[in-house]
């Protein structure tokens, strides 16, 4: 993994609640190919479980929901 990657994921991962953070790092994983999720895992120290928990949720909804609650108007909205 090349620093860039590193310096990527170590400024995104606070910025992420739980799900976002399991996601981000399911595609970091893949997109470093063989050995990129034992790499995640060995730099950030998140599970394995949960990186494969995310690859899986990143093949079975690959399109994020466009619908958002917005908590103002007490309804839902389509961007």
């Amino acid at each position: 993994m090349d620093s860039a990657t590193k310096h990527r994921i170590e400024t995104m991962l606070p910025l992420l609640n739980e799900k976002q953070r399991r996601l981000y790092l399911a595609a970091e994983a893949q997109s470093l190919g063989y050995g990129g999720l034992k790499a995640i895992h060995d730099l950030t120290g998140t599970s394995m479980t949960t990186i494969i928990k995310g690859q899986k949720e990143l093949k079975t909804n690959p399109k994020p929901d466009n619908r958002h609650w917005d908590k103002t108007i007490l309804g839902w909205f389509v961007l």
